[in-house]
């Protein structure tokens, strides 16, 4: 190479470094691909619906500011925009604009999306219209308002393709999602393998969890998948409500040892504050009926004492003022007759241990109304088997069936089998007559339409945001390569072919390597499968399409994925996107 090859690459290698356009580009292929890793660990994890949804919402940011940027490489110039690159920036925002009106007009879920987008667009058209005055933060507004216009685009777009294809699906397919998804939740959590398929000898590798993630998508036009499905989940639904949820949140029982620890001792303390309580109202009762004739002792005291302030005792008031003392008592509580004799001692002790008892008895009703019981109670175990205690704790456990006792225990081996097995069988039991009823009960309006709903979604979603985040990077990857090879030539033809032909490789190259997940006869078995599920729906071609493109994902993770998380980890400092892997918690 003579010098002055090397002066012209070394000049357009300068040109590079301080194109803003070659940093854009390097910083997004550094977000897709870390997020492209963080996806499949949700994914292909232990993820929620909810979860990937988030993720995926990221996704489709990420998608629509990689389709900006292809506008960017036309925009970010200093000269101003003409020719194609102006007609292919116009055109472009024209599409868009066009798309999001008439979403807007269909669906008005993403209305304040779409609306930002159309007010992006229009502005960013305005802007190139003023050609002659093309200055850089003319370039810069313009760019930032097409990548906003992309990303409402883009995330309507693939808002309403998921939704689309969801909606393709009929109630038995929602069904048969909500067998598939809890099936791809052991294949996550190493309890399930498929045949000769087993994704737990050690970490799983990357084409492991691809293949759980579209597990669901594969796996729909499985012959018998209603019986044969719901036979696994009967062997191990006892694990979804214990081992494979959150303890303390709704619906997870947890553990045998989180819940005896955080549930069920916190029930024995309670009713055992509650049975001293009541405990205390018998003994209070108790104390005040045999102190009687202490308090007849203290009233009559009371009584001689008022009489002397003025001058009086009971045998020297005058007769005219004796119905004012037998009002006075009786303003005290002593019911005592017209005719009573202010000396007679012997009736104010009875009108005294009348209002003593009367008072005595209305507390301990009142106390024993709130325990909902009689004063016959002279045990804890009694106290703990009274219908009003055994209501409070089923309420609290969630567990249905007057004629389940729980014993007041606080053995171990007892809270097992007495109450914590009880209460996972029930669950088990539920969950079972959840997804075994008939079909029409997922569909839209029925009893489970969310459940079908979100199974729906679990299927669609992680295939389509996966297959978006190799695409999206392998195209950014395309346009950095152009863009360096531009250091060695300004032959476009010839960057471009070399270029497109590194990606192409890198592309086809999983299709060939080996892959234990992929070539395995149960694997076979299903890609046949979704093939002809597909087929019959959108015809043969599309059929064999999705399974290529299935099968593409799954063996393409096995080489991005490590490329991906070392950018994340090394890179990026461990961002999660918003994900945290439970298993990687515990």
């Amino acid at each position: 190479m003579n010098t002055h090859a090397i002066a012209s690459a070394t000049g357009r290698m300068r040109s590079l470094l301080v194109s803003p356009l070659l940093w854009l580009t390097l910083a997004y292929l550094l977000f897709e691909l870390s997020f492209s890793a963080r996806l499949l660990d949700a994914a292909g994890g232990t993820a929620t619906i909810q979860e990937i949804h988030s993720l995926e919402n990221f996704g489709r940011v990420l998608s629509g500011v990689a389709l900006g940027l292809v506008g960017a490489g036309f925009l970010l110039r200093r000269r101003p925009l003409t020719g194609g690159g102006r007609v292919f920036i116009g055109a472009s925002l024209i599409l868009m604009i066009a798309g999001l009106l008439l979403d807007l007009n269909s669906d008005p879920l993403h209305a304040g999306l779409s609306v930002a987008g159309v007010i992006a667009g229009l502005c960013a058209l305005l802007l190139l219209r003023h050609v002659g005055d093309w200055v850089v933060l003319r370039s810069v507004l313009a760019t930032g308002l097409f990548i906003l216009t992309s990303v409402a685009t883009m995330f309507v777009a693939q808002t309403r393709l998921v939704n689309n294809m969801v909606a393709r699906l009929d109630d038995t397919d929602r069904r048969n999602a909500v067998i598939l998804a809890d099936a791809a939740a052991r294949l996550s959590g190493c309890r399930l393998r498929v045949d000769d398929i087993f994704l737990c000898d050690g970490e799983q590798s990357p084409s492991g969890k691809a293949f759980t993630a579209v597990f669901p998508m594969l796996a729909l036009g499985l012959p018998d998948l209603e019986s044969k499905g719901l036979a696994v989940i009967r062997r191990q639904a006892a694990n979804r409500f214990t081992v494979e949820c959150d303890a303390g949140t709704e619906g997870c029982i947890g553990t045998l040892n989180h819940f005896s620890n955080n549930v069920w001792l916190p029930i024995m303390k309670e009713v055992r504050d509650s049975w001293e309580q009541y405990k205390s109202g018998i003994k209070k009762h108790h104390n005040t009926v045999e102190g009687v004739a202490t308090e007849q002792e203290r009233a009559w005291s009371n009584y001689v004492s008022d009489l002397k302030k003025r001058n009086w005792t009971p045998e020297t008031v005058p007769e005219r003022w004796h119905d004012d003392v037998r009002k006075k008592l009786g303003q005290k509580g002593l019911i005592l007759h017209d005719t009573w004799q202010l000396d007679d001692r012997e009736s104010f002790y009875r009108a005294v241990e009348l209002k003593v008892l009367r008072e005595a008895d209305s507390r301990l009703s009142k106390e024993l109304k709130r325990f909902d019981m009689d004063a016959t109670i002279d045990s804890f175990q009694k106290f703990f088997a009274q219908r009003h205690v055994q209501q409070k704790i089923r309420a609290t456990l969630g567990f249905n069936g007057e004629s389940r006792t729980f014993p007041p225990t606080i053995d171990a081996a007892q809270i097992e089998t007495a109450v914590y097995r009880p209460l996972v069988m029930q669950a088990v039991n539920r969950y079972l007559e959840q997804i075994g009823a008939p079909a029409s009960t997922f569909g839209p309006g029925g009893t489970s339409e969310q459940l079908g709903s979100d199974a729906a979604q679990r299927l669609i979603v992680p295939p389509i945001a996966l297959f978006f985040s190799l695409v999206g990077g392998a195209g950014h990857l395309l346009k950095l390569l152009i863009l360096l090879t531009g250091i060695l030539t300004t032959n476009w033809p010839f960057r471009a072919t070399i270029s497109i032909g590194v990606v192409a490789y890198l592309i086809y190259m999983p299709m060939t390597a080996p892959n234990t997940v992929t070539q395995s006869q149960a694997y076979a078995n299903l890609d046949r499968y979704v093939a002809a599920h597909v087929g019959a729906r959108l015809g043969k071609f599309a059929g064999g399409l999705t399974a290529g493109l299935l099968e593409w994902t799954i063996r393409a993770q096995q080489y991005a994925y490590p490329i991906n998380e070392k950018i994340r980890t090394s890179i990026m400092g461990s961002v999660e996107f918003g994900y945290t892997d439970r298993r990687r918690v515990s």
